[in-house]
């Protein structure tokens, strides 16, 4: 009879043994799940903050390489709307431009003057003038949209505006286009570059808003009233 009820004690007490081993091991399982998931946890929070500090290092160097890509520019000008003929010397062009603005330019002033292709196949190519002289540059765009000129001015026939601007890199070209977009949908009225910059404002009131990237774009807001 002794026997028989030591047998299910035993029992019993080995069970009891073995499910407090299970729970001893489940325990150490589950400290050192929540170890390594802490341990996962630190590492992607240490990993997202070495990708954020490289964006910003990659937004900045690319930055930096835009302003140089532009500074090497400073004494380019672009026109655009010049037609384009076989038999043009580009120097005569500028005297006459030079002249429609009144602003004097010579082959003195230059240093290299050429076409360059443009997307638009139908469209002639605009003209790229290097000056010898930042100052002269300056002189010439200042001018020239002040003075909003056509190609009658210049001797050809026809009447269409000519546009004498900045010569950008194509990073702050596109840039420009994409900000001149934003301002037509907001229907802002400026977007302009100078000194290789971008730049918008709302109304003549405004105060300007830099755009540097993109991402400025969400700097400009439509504060225009919805219709009730």
């Amino acid at each position: 009879m002794g026997t028989e009820l030591a047998d299910p004690k035993r029992e019993l007490r080995k069970e009891i043994r073995e499910l407090k081993n299970s729970v001893e091991f489940i325990s150490k399982e589950y400290d050192a799940m929540k170890k390594e998931n802490a341990d996962l946890r630190a590492s992607h929070e240490a990993l997202a903050l070495e990708l954020a500090t490289l964006k910003v290092r990659v937004h900045e160097d690319s930055l930096q390489i835009t302003a140089q890509d532009q500074y090497s520019r400073k004494k380019n000008l672009e026109i655009k709307g010049v037609p384009q003929n076989d038999k043009e010397s580009l120097i005569e062009v500028l005297s006459k431009v030079g002249e429609a603005i009144g602003e004097p330019i010579t082959e003195h002033d230059v240093e290299i003057c050429q076409r360059v292709p443009v997307r638009n196949d139908f469209s002639d190519p605009n003209i790229v003038v290097v000056f010898q002289r930042q100052q002269k540059r300056d002189a010439v765009i200042r001018k020239a949209q002040k003075a909003r000129f056509n190609t009658e001015d210049l001797g050809f026939a026809s009447k269409q505006l000519v546009y004498v601007n900045e010569h950008l890199c194509p990073k702050i070209k596109k840039l420009l286009g994409m900000t001149i977009a934003k301002k037509r949908e907001l229907n802002w009225r400026f977007a302009w570059s100078i000194g290789g910059k971008v730049f918008a404002r709302k109304t003549e009131s405004s105060r300007a808003i830099q755009i540097t990237c993109e991402a400025d774009l969400g700097k400009m807001r439509d504060t225009t009233p919805v219709p009730s």
